[in-house]
Order: structure tokens, then sequence, then C-alpha cells
């Protein structure tokens, strides 16, 4: 995975290959930095290279972060886009 944050308030995402709990985990804690610069911004997460649907377990574990921040995503990321690949990734997230 990898946030590049040099192009800001553009925020760039790439998740690639198969990403684990920890993986999800670091991302979703990265994002409280971007909150913490009180300025809106997009984000753009390119999934493309995600080859494999995340586990139930994993889904759930995203769905959970992605609640606990909600508050601060909805007051900071002005507009999201995901980019898949894989119509199959894309229709079971």
């Amino acid at each position: 995975m990898e946030i590049r944050e040099d192009l800001w308030p553009v925020l760039y995402v790439r998740i690639s290959g198969a990403v684990t709990d920890v993986g999800w985990r670091d991302m979703f804690a990265a994002y409280a930095r971007f909150y913490a610069k009180k300025q809106r911004y997009l984000c753009i997460t390119d999934a493309s290279g995600l080859r494999s649907v995340p586990d139930a377990q994993a889904r759930g574990l995203i769905a959970s972060l992605a609640k606990v921040h909600e508050p601060d995503s909805r007051l900071w990321i002005w507009h999201s886009h995901v980019v898949f690949d894989s119509a199959i990734v894309r229709g079971a997230l």
C-alpha cells in the first residue's frame, strides 16, 4: 500500500496485491494525520492492483474502521474516488 500526500490537497492511495489486517489498520490510522490538517481534500484510491476480494472478516474490519472515521471523513474529505480493475472486486465491495 502506498499513500502519497505530496499532491495535497489531493491524497493518492494505491492498494495492490493482498492487504493484511495490519495494512488496513495502518491505512485508516494514516487518515488521522490528514484530518489533523483541518483542510478539505480529494481522496483518490487506486485499487486496480487489488487482485482478490477481502474476506468477510477483512470487510468487517474495513467497515468498522470506516465507521470510526466517518465524522471526520464527512467533514474533511471533499470527494473520494475509488478505481477498481476487477468487476468481481468492484461488485463485492
